[in-house]
């Protein structure tokens, strides 16, 4: 019986990232939409001035990526990167605009920098 329930739940999980997955397409569609230059797929293909179109955010917000960028010296493409995984996320809470918190978790998803 509990392997019945876990092969239900894994269905259950993937069907759940297929529905994300598509309502992240179709948002970035509509951004598409809105972007005449290029055909973009999804938000990692955003150029920098989509950037600063599509990556709107509140004061709180960029006081915090600013200090990011300070404390540990993020180049612009980092920086940019961040506001580009912050906008996947806010996409997935349904968010217009990002959040502090939003950008909060991009900046956990950075890799480790290596020491040598």
């Amino acid at each position: 019986m509990p392997n019945i329930l876990m092969t239900l739940s894994g269905k259950l999980t993937i069907v759940r990232e297929k529905f994300w997955v598509l309502e992240l397409q179709s948002k970035c569609y509509k951004r598409k939409l809105e972007i005449e230059s290029e055909k973009i797929k999804s938000n990692a293909e955003m150029k920098s001035k989509d950037i600063k179109k599509f990556c709107k955010h509140k004061e709180e917000a960029e006081k915090l990526i600013k200090r990011a960028v300070e404390q540990l010296k993020l180049s612009a493409r980092s920086y940019h990167r961040i506001l580009k995984i912050a906008r996947t996320i806010a996409d997935l809470e349904g968010n217009e605009n990002i959040q502090q918190n939003q950008i909060a978790e991009a900046l956990q998803y950075r890799p480790k920098e290596k020491t040598y």
